[in-house]
């Protein structure tokens, strides 16, 4: 199992059993304080096992008779020792972790409160499988080698798989706030340590006593992520939230790296407004670039990347995967203001879509009808939940495993102690620009430059309602002339070209309609003919060729629908296909 969550040289592979425990567990991951060369041990100790980057304020005293392997894990320790499960409520960051505990001759597995760090679990008679990657225990499950109809339909039509399922068959996603407790000789007990009801029951703030708080976590949240190892960078982008982020921080100049994803054809929204921020707070900045070398390597990124996310990111994570890598040679850690715009605006980009084109085979279509049924289930949740819950640890885990793979990743807007400000916030306050002036009220230099979509900056209400509406206008304009074109538009700019090229890369870095159409043609051509044997239970071939050739002759626009068959079948001849899964790279985690 550690074998197949294994790929790079700087990796180191823990692996730790107990005889008297019944139990064999290890750990996969970016080499610790040295901690630089693999191990593998027998132990009649208490272990406790950690992946991603729990923060806990720990009495390590407590716990000088166990060992620990990965990041906060004897601060982690320190909490189970003293309130056993109760006391991962009070952990903060992304992380999962395995506790031996040889005081009460029991193991815990668990997750972080979202669920955003996954645990994978299988259960064969009396053995039971875990893994924070599918693939881990694909390499030594043979029952559970093939896709989940009920779990494809759901990826299809929302972009991920929805609550317990996983793409595969038999494999289930261990919920967020989780706590699975083993014993010899037991059946495994199951404990939700951390609901959403925790956090919707906290009583709203007086709105000056909001805005203090608000501002008061998220700096501290903000210097933590930039002061703890590995060093950290800031990942900008045009918007609000990642300026907030650097606008919180109080580092001296020239003491935060900085950079932002760009697009070969021009300088983006994200770019311009990101590298002026920069500026304005005197940090270093790089504009890292989808280039030419990304499409020409386009076959081993694409198998990677869904490789490394378990089949749930294709086109989109080859590319996350290529700029990832480069961002890793600036600092090896990634702070980013992910989900700001989800929990202080109630921004919402997790939706259910029926796939266009009438290629999904009968039988998969009859379950697309269960996965709008559970999509919908929560649609009247707290929108914060929804967020947290839902959105984060679902749409996002493609997202996240590429990045994770490559960098180590840090939101100040999941700390604890942010995430509680917030659900205490009036409800005036959640579309209000308030928190985020309070912020930026020591830095008038940042509140003065307009954000991507203009937002912010200086002159008359008039003139800041133009340039939002210009902005608005121009990003609307290169969605309908690139990825988001009808079929009527995508066959006009083929006749007149320059109503695609005059907006592309204006606001963002991937351009997969154009690439699709050309470079990468025949790499789709060529994986769709590969594959096609294991693709046609699931897909009208034959009209996914038909779909293919209108879109390479500009005629149609079928950009997700191809990324979608191609990535599936990529997945069938990497995850599926043990021989071809040796030879992929893979991210960090545990099993």
């Amino acid at each position: 199992m550690a074998a197949a969550m294994s790929y790079d040289p700087a990796y180191t592979v823990d692996i730790v059993s107990s005889a008297a425990l019944g139990v064999c567990a290890g750990r996969v991951g970016w080499p610790s304080a040295g901690h630089a060369s693999n191990s593998i041990a027998t132990t009649s100790r208490s272990i406790l096992i950690t992946t991603g980057e729990p923060v806990a304020q720990g009495a390590s005293r407590e716990v000088d008779d166990c060992d620990v392997l990965g990041v906060g894990a004897r601060d982690v320790a320190s909490q189970l020792r003293r309130r056993r499960i109760d006391g991962l409520r009070e952990v903060k960051g992304i992380f999962a972790g395995f506790w031996l505990d040889h005081r009460r001759s029991e193991c815990v597995l668990f997750n972080d409160r979202y669920g955003i760090e996954r645990i994978f679990v299988y259960t064969d008679k009396s053995r039971l499988y875990f893994a924070s990657e599918a693939k881990a225990i694909l390499a030594v499950a043979s029952s559970t080698r093939s896709v989940d109809p009920a779990g494809i339909a759901e990826w299809l039509t929302c972009g991920s798989t929805i609550g317990g399922r996983s793409l595969f068959r038999n494999i289930e996603v261990l919920s967020g706030g989780s706590a699975l407790t083993l014993a010899p000789g037991r059946d495994p007990v199951r404990t939700r340590y951390f609901t959403r009801t925790m956090l919707e029951q906290l009583p709203q703030l007086p709105e000056r006593q909001f805005l203090e708080q608000f501002d008061a976590s998220l700096r501290t949240a903000v210097g933590d992520a930039l002061t703890r190892e590995p060093r950290a960078a800031i990942s900008l982008t045009g918007g609000l939230d990642s300026r907030l982020v650097i606008g919180a921080s109080d580092a001296r100049p020239r003491s935060i790296p900085c950079y932002t994803f760009g697009s070969m054809f021009r300088t983006t929204g994200d770019v311009a407004v990101a590298r002026a921020v920069a500026a304005a707070c005197e940090q270093p900045y790089t504009e890292l670039t989808l280039d030419r070398p990304f499409l020409a390597g386009i076959v081993e990124h694409a198998r990677q990347a869904v490789y490394i996310s378990d089949g749930c990111l294709g086109l989109p994570g080859s590319a996350e995967l290529y700029l990832n890598r480069r961002a890793r040679a600036i600092a090896p850690a990634r702070i980013t203001g992910n989900w700001g715009g989800e929990l202080m605006r109630g921004v919402r980009a997790f939706k259910f879509k029926l796939p266009k084109g009438d290629f999904v085979r009968p039988s998969l279509r009859a379950l697309m009808a269960d996965a709008r049924q559970s999509f919908s289930a929560t649609a009247a949740w707290h929108p914060l939940s929804y967020t947290l819950f839902q959105q984060a640890p679902h749409q996002g885990y493609g997202r996240y495993a590429i990045e994770r793979s490559q960098v180590v990743m840090r939101s100040p807007f999941l700390d604890n102690d942010v995430v509680t400000s917030l659900y205490q916030a009036p409800v005036a306050m959640r579309t209000s620009l308030e928190p985020v002036l309070q912020v930026l009220s020591r830095r008038p230099e940042l509140v003065a430059l307009p954000t991507d979509i203009g937002c912010l900056g200086r002159g008359p209400r008039v003139t800041q309602r133009a340039r939002q509406a210009y902005r608005r206008a121009v990003v609307k304009a290169e969605y309908l002339t690139s990825h988001g074109a009808p079929d009527w538009m995508a066959a006009l700019t083929t006749r007149i070209p320059v109503l695609e090229t005059a907006f592309l890369g204006r606001d963002k870095f991937q351009h997969f309609r154009l690439w699709t159409r050309n470079e990468l043609a025949p790499f789709v051509r060529e994986t769709l003919r590969r594959n096609r044997e294991s693709l046609d239970p699931w897909f009208d071939m034959s009209r996914v060729a038909q779909m293919v050739e209108q879109h390479v002759a500009g005629a149609a626009n079928y950009t997700a629908q191809i990324d979608q068959v191609v990535t599936v079948g990529l997945l069938h001849e990497t995850l599926l296909d043990q021989k071809a899964a040796r030879e992929i790279l893979v991210a960090p985690g545990v099993a």
